[in-house]
């Protein structure tokens, strides 16, 4: 009961949005407003709000630095050298494809799925993906198109200035400068006035009911717009390979089990936005992104709740109360 009493409600929120955004009550085209509320308020509130609440040696479990990054770089790997070897796709789309299948959405799914199971601690391993993506992912996809960009039109933005906008990028991303700011007021042993605690938490908290809400307005809009054979193998590898690679990590690295529950967890939610971004930006590939991205949020509705019930025969201390 308490896997349906968690989960029910987070699609529940999605369907919500789908349904007023079909019957044009809500305009789809605001889900791009409400997404920036997320991204620079309520996503940087949470993190602050989990770091300031939570001892700093959670935020430095060494073993997640280790078991998450892992766990990308192998489903990007074996899914590109399953595009390129077996399907014999161009090295590019093979790279594609591996982004998608890894890239999973940990702040607007993945969080409000988490917190369900064990509070506002998940924001710790969120911030952890945040980084994770921030200073090794993104730019990693940003240098595949740059290679793409100058094979086709001999122009690229070249590796120096891809590194400087990653660091760029990353000192400026709002969940970053969330994470700073609670290191700073948690090692300086300072403590909040109780309206700013509230404030932070009330603004976090907002972050489900908007992210998802978005999410399902999103969807109301979405059209199919290109060949599905190549994108339901990436939405099956996303949904049902992901999982059952970071569940072996998550085993063979002795993770506990709070952050063995979120890596799991963390794989199994939708591709993130974040590939369609700048997907769009290069307007190569961008159309089989945006059907990876609605499909496996729509076919999440059924893997997410299976493997929440295999973690729970795994980790069943993290799923009491």
């Amino acid at each position: 009961m308490i896997l349906i009493n968690a989960i029910a409600p987070i699609f529940l929120i999605v369907l919500f949005g789908w349904c007023l955004g079909r019957a044009k009550l809500v305009s789809p085209s605001i889900s791009a407003a409400l997404m920036q509320y997320v991204f620079y308020a309520a996503a940087p509130a949470i993190v602050f709000y989990a770091v300031i609440s939570n001892p700093i040696d959670k935020l430095l479990y060494w073993q997640f630095w280790l078991a998450y990054p892992l766990s990308l770089v192998t489903i990007i790997l074996l899914t590109a050298l399953f595009f390129k070897f077996i399907l014999r796709k161009s090295g590019f789309v093979a790279m594609v494809a591996g982004f998608g299948a890894a890239m999973a959405n940990t702040v607007i799914i993945g969080y409000p799925i988490l917190s369900g199971f064990i509070g506002h601690f998940a924001a710790i391993p969120m911030a952890i993906t945040v980084l994770v993506f921030a200073v090794i992912i993104i730019p990693a996809v940003i240098f595949v198109y740059e290679l793409k960009l100058s094979s086709t039109q001999s122009k690229s933005n070249g590796l120096v200035n891809i590194i400087k906008s990653a660091i760029i990028g990353t000192v400026k991303n709002p969940m970053i400068i969330g994470v700073i700011l609670g290191l700073i007021i948690s090692l300086s042993h300072i403590t909040l006035p109780k309206p700013l605690h509230s404030f932070a938490f009330i603004v976090g908290e907002s972050i489900i009911p908007v992210a998802l809400f978005a999410v399902g307005l999103d969807l109301s809009d979405f059209k199919l717009e290109c060949n599905l054979a190549d994108v339901s193998i990436i939405t099956f590898i996303n949904l049902v390979i992901a999982p059952l690679v970071t569940i072996a990590i998550a085993l063979l690295l002795h993770l506990s089990p709070r952050f063995a529950v979120a890596l799991v967890i963390f794989s199994t939610v939708p591709t993130a936005k974040t590939l369609y971004v700048i997907a769009g930006k290069y307007r190569i590939y961008n159309k089989q992104v945006a059907a990876i991205i609605s499909l496996t949020t729509v076919f999440s509705i059924i893997t997410i709740p299976l493997f929440v019930f295999i973690t729970k025969l795994i980790w069943p201390s993290v799923f009491k109360g």
